[in-house]
Protein backbone atom coordinates (compact mmCIF):
# COMPACT_ATOMS: atom_id res chain seq x y z
CA UNK A 1 0.00 0.00 0.00
CA UNK A 2 1.26 3.32 -0.59
CA UNK A 3 1.62 5.80 2.01
CA UNK A 4 -1.78 8.07 1.29
CA UNK A 5 -3.48 5.24 2.15
CA UNK A 6 -2.35 3.53 5.04
CA UNK A 7 -3.29 -0.16 5.28
CA UNK A 8 -6.76 -0.95 7.06
CA UNK A 9 -6.42 -2.25 10.46
CA UNK A 10 -8.83 -4.66 12.44
CA UNK A 11 -6.98 -4.95 16.09
CA UNK A 12 -9.90 -3.08 17.37
CA UNK A 13 -12.59 -6.03 15.91
CA UNK A 14 -10.40 -9.01 17.27
CA UNK A 15 -10.64 -8.60 21.54
CA UNK A 16 -14.12 -7.10 22.52
CA UNK A 17 -13.33 -4.77 24.86
CA UNK A 18 -12.95 -5.86 28.42
CA UNK A 19 -16.85 -5.02 29.54
CA UNK A 20 -18.04 -7.21 26.63
CA UNK A 21 -16.12 -10.32 27.28
CA UNK A 22 -17.00 -10.41 30.99
CA UNK A 23 -20.90 -9.53 29.98
CA UNK A 24 -20.68 -12.68 27.31
CA UNK A 25 -18.99 -14.71 30.22
CA UNK A 26 -21.46 -14.33 32.62
CA UNK A 27 -24.55 -14.55 30.11
CA UNK A 28 -23.04 -18.01 28.80
CA UNK A 29 -22.30 -18.95 32.40
CA UNK A 30 -26.05 -18.13 33.23
CA UNK A 31 -26.97 -20.11 29.97
CA UNK A 32 -25.13 -23.11 31.55
CA UNK A 33 -26.60 -22.91 35.01
CA UNK A 34 -30.43 -22.41 33.72
CA UNK A 35 -29.78 -25.19 31.37
CA UNK A 36 -28.55 -27.31 34.11
CA UNK A 37 -31.60 -26.66 36.15
CA UNK A 38 -34.24 -26.80 33.86
CA UNK A 39 -33.31 -29.73 32.47
CA UNK A 40 -33.52 -32.05 35.31
CA UNK A 41 -36.42 -30.60 36.29
CA UNK A 42 -38.08 -31.44 32.97
CA UNK A 43 -36.71 -34.83 32.90
CA UNK A 44 -37.75 -35.59 36.64
CA UNK A 45 -41.61 -34.68 35.66
CA UNK A 46 -41.29 -36.80 32.46
CA UNK A 47 -39.87 -39.46 34.45
CA UNK A 48 -42.77 -39.22 37.23
CA UNK A 49 -44.98 -39.22 34.36
CA UNK A 50 -43.66 -42.27 33.03
CA UNK A 51 -44.00 -44.03 36.47
CA UNK A 52 -47.60 -42.64 37.24
CA UNK A 53 -48.80 -44.20 33.81
CA UNK A 54 -47.07 -47.67 34.30
CA UNK A 55 -48.79 -47.82 37.72
CA UNK A 56 -52.14 -46.80 36.45
CA UNK A 57 -51.87 -49.45 33.75
CA UNK A 58 -50.53 -52.32 36.33
CA UNK A 59 -53.50 -51.27 38.10
CA UNK A 60 -55.70 -50.58 35.65
CA UNK A 61 -54.57 -54.37 34.07
CA UNK A 62 -55.43 -56.04 37.90
CA UNK A 63 -58.73 -54.44 37.78
CA UNK A 64 -59.30 -55.81 34.38
CA UNK A 65 -58.26 -59.44 35.39
CA UNK A 66 -60.70 -58.99 38.14
CA UNK A 67 -63.81 -58.01 35.88
CA UNK A 68 -63.74 -54.90 37.19
CA UNK A 69 -63.73 -52.77 33.81
CA UNK A 70 -65.79 -50.06 34.94
CA UNK A 71 -62.68 -49.12 37.69
CA UNK A 72 -60.17 -49.88 35.26
CA UNK A 73 -60.52 -47.84 31.90
CA UNK A 74 -60.80 -44.50 34.27
CA UNK A 75 -57.02 -45.63 35.00
CA UNK A 76 -56.44 -46.25 31.37
CA UNK A 77 -57.43 -43.27 30.35
CA UNK A 78 -55.19 -41.45 32.66
CA UNK A 79 -52.54 -43.83 31.78
CA UNK A 80 -52.80 -42.84 28.25
CA UNK A 81 -53.28 -38.87 28.74
CA UNK A 82 -49.90 -39.10 30.56
CA UNK A 83 -48.13 -41.09 28.30
CA UNK A 84 -49.62 -42.05 25.79
CA UNK A 85 -49.07 -45.94 23.94
CA UNK A 86 -50.92 -48.13 21.70
CA UNK A 87 -50.91 -50.89 24.21
CA UNK A 88 -52.61 -48.34 26.65
CA UNK A 89 -54.76 -48.21 23.49
CA UNK A 90 -55.22 -51.31 23.18
CA UNK A 91 -55.96 -52.75 26.39
CA UNK A 92 -58.65 -49.11 26.48
CA UNK A 93 -60.05 -50.57 24.01
CA UNK A 94 -60.84 -53.97 25.87
CA UNK A 95 -61.81 -52.70 28.60
CA UNK A 96 -64.42 -50.21 26.48
CA UNK A 97 -65.82 -53.31 25.07
CA UNK A 98 -66.56 -55.40 28.04
CA UNK A 99 -68.45 -52.14 29.16
CA UNK A 100 -70.67 -52.35 26.37
CA UNK A 101 -68.95 -48.71 24.91
CA UNK A 102 -68.69 -50.82 21.31
CA UNK A 103 -68.30 -47.90 19.26
CA UNK A 104 -65.25 -46.16 22.08
CA UNK A 105 -64.10 -49.79 21.60
CA UNK A 106 -64.18 -50.07 17.89
CA UNK A 107 -62.88 -46.16 17.01
CA UNK A 108 -59.64 -47.28 19.49
CA UNK A 109 -59.33 -50.68 17.48
CA UNK A 110 -58.88 -48.71 14.54
CA UNK A 111 -56.47 -46.08 15.89
CA UNK A 112 -54.57 -48.87 16.97
CA UNK A 113 -55.00 -50.85 13.63
CA UNK A 114 -53.73 -47.42 11.86
CA UNK A 115 -50.95 -46.96 14.24
CA UNK A 116 -49.36 -50.27 14.23
CA UNK A 117 -49.66 -50.72 10.30
CA UNK A 118 -47.28 -46.87 10.32
CA UNK A 119 -44.91 -48.18 12.64
CA UNK A 120 -44.53 -51.54 10.40
CA UNK A 121 -46.27 -53.93 13.35
CA UNK A 122 -48.65 -56.20 11.03
CA UNK A 123 -49.27 -58.91 13.56
CA UNK A 124 -50.60 -56.44 15.97
CA UNK A 125 -52.48 -54.47 13.61
CA UNK A 126 -54.71 -58.09 11.96
CA UNK A 127 -55.40 -58.29 15.90
CA UNK A 128 -56.52 -54.85 15.88
CA UNK A 129 -58.44 -54.74 12.84
CA UNK A 130 -60.21 -58.43 13.27
CA UNK A 131 -61.23 -56.57 17.10
CA UNK A 132 -62.96 -54.05 15.13
CA UNK A 133 -64.33 -55.79 12.93
CA UNK A 134 -65.68 -58.12 15.29
CA UNK A 135 -67.19 -55.35 16.95
CA UNK A 136 -68.91 -53.54 14.14
CA UNK A 137 -72.03 -55.08 14.25
CA UNK A 138 -72.92 -53.90 17.75
CA UNK A 139 -72.18 -50.15 17.29
CA UNK A 140 -74.86 -47.93 17.13
CA UNK A 141 -75.26 -44.74 14.86
CA UNK A 142 -76.81 -41.69 15.52
CA UNK A 143 -78.38 -39.16 12.82
CA UNK A 144 -79.23 -36.00 13.59
CA UNK A 145 -81.80 -34.84 11.31
CA UNK A 146 -82.28 -30.72 10.38
CA UNK A 147 -85.07 -30.79 8.08
CA UNK A 148 -85.48 -26.58 8.30
CA UNK A 149 -82.37 -25.07 9.80
CA UNK A 150 -82.41 -21.90 11.18
CA UNK A 151 -79.76 -19.16 10.83
CA UNK A 152 -77.22 -19.49 13.76
CA UNK A 153 -78.55 -22.67 15.12
CA UNK A 154 -76.19 -25.28 17.42
CA UNK A 155 -76.64 -28.53 17.95
CA UNK A 156 -74.64 -30.98 20.70
CA UNK A 157 -74.57 -34.18 21.87
CA UNK A 158 -73.55 -34.95 25.05
CA UNK A 159 -72.17 -31.05 25.36
CA UNK A 160 -69.87 -31.16 22.52
CA UNK A 161 -70.81 -29.29 19.25
CA UNK A 162 -71.66 -31.16 16.07
CA UNK A 163 -71.87 -28.73 13.24
CA UNK A 164 -73.72 -28.78 10.16
CA UNK A 165 -71.09 -30.91 8.33
CA UNK A 166 -72.24 -33.76 10.92
CA UNK A 167 -76.30 -33.31 10.28
CA UNK A 168 -77.32 -36.01 8.34
CA UNK A 169 -74.44 -38.38 8.79
CA UNK A 170 -74.80 -41.73 10.60
CA UNK A 171 -72.54 -41.09 13.21
CA UNK A 172 -70.89 -43.81 15.69
CA UNK A 173 -72.01 -43.50 19.26
CA UNK A 174 -71.92 -45.96 22.09
CA UNK A 175 -75.43 -46.88 23.24
CA UNK A 176 -76.77 -45.61 25.99
CA UNK A 177 -79.00 -42.42 27.19
CA UNK A 178 -77.66 -38.95 25.24
CA UNK A 179 -78.52 -35.34 25.55
CA UNK A 180 -79.06 -33.26 22.07
CA UNK A 181 -79.81 -30.13 22.37
CA UNK A 182 -80.47 -27.53 19.91
CA UNK A 183 -80.91 -23.78 20.50
CA UNK A 184 -80.35 -20.45 18.23
CA UNK A 185 -81.13 -16.93 18.91
CA UNK A 186 -84.51 -16.22 19.24
CA UNK A 187 -85.41 -19.89 19.91
CA UNK A 188 -86.58 -21.57 23.09
CA UNK A 189 -83.71 -24.47 23.78
CA UNK A 190 -84.83 -27.75 22.05
CA UNK A 191 -83.74 -31.28 24.13
CA UNK A 192 -84.19 -34.89 24.30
Amino acid sequence: MNARHPAPTFDHLQQPPARWRRALGCGALLWLLSSIAVEPAAHAQENAQALAARALFDEARRLMSAGQFAAACPKLEESQRLRAGIGTQFNLAECYEKLGRSASAWSLYLRVAADTKALGQPEREQVARERARALEPRVAYLVLQVPAPVAGLELTLDGAALGPAVWGVATAIDAGEHAVVAHARGYAAWQR
